[in-house]
């Protein structure tokens, strides 16, 4: 892994996280402050980015490259996107990682430390929760659906497998 210094007084970038629809919630002033407390991670193909069960307080941003998410040693998504947001629930909580993320070809990303989202002020503070919120519910509700069409197909498949098992009886 390489890994930038942080992002601060990156103009370029904002312009760039502007271009993600995500980002575009937010002013470019709000952004700033987040580049401030930011960096970049470049891995190398197979390299693992997220542990599941480790303990860490920060999210990623896909900006190039992809990687992908698995449970068990079971891949269960594929992110190729810029803009594809991952590890965010360490964010949401004090879990450990509920998965294992790792770059299917060279992947750079912006990794955002929760500790910016404590050191911002009052007046800061609410507006970009809130953003950053609205943004993990839209991702969130993505994820659920696809699990939920992943749960319906294997219900169908295993009342399917009980009914070829009876007739076998």
């Amino acid at each position: 892994m390489r890994e930038s210094p942080y992002l601060e007084g990156n103009d370029q970038l904002v312009q760039v996280l502007k271009q993600i629809p995500d980002f575009k919630l937010f002013k470019d002033e709000s952004i700033k402050n987040l580049l401030r407390l930011s960096k970049i991670r470049t891995f190398s193909p197979s390299e693992t980015i997220i542990t599941e069960g480790e303990y860490e307080k920060c999210m990623y941003l896909l900006i190039s490259g992809s990687v992908i998410i698995s449970k068990n040693n079971k891949i269960i998504l594929n992110l190729k996107k810029t803009g594809d947001i991952f590890g965010e629930m360490s964010l949401l909580g004090k879990e450990p990682r509920s998965a294992t993320v790792i770059a299917e070809s060279e992947a750079s990303c912006l990794v955002i430390d929760a500790e910016y989202l404590d050191n911002l002020n009052d007046e800061g503070k609410n507006s970009f929760h809130a953003t950053m919120y609205h943004m993990f519910a839209q991702i969130l509700a993505y994820r659920l659906r696809v699990t939920t069409e992943k749960y319906t197909i294997a219900n169908q498949e295993i009342e399917k497998l009980k009914k070829e098992i009876a007739l076998f009886k």
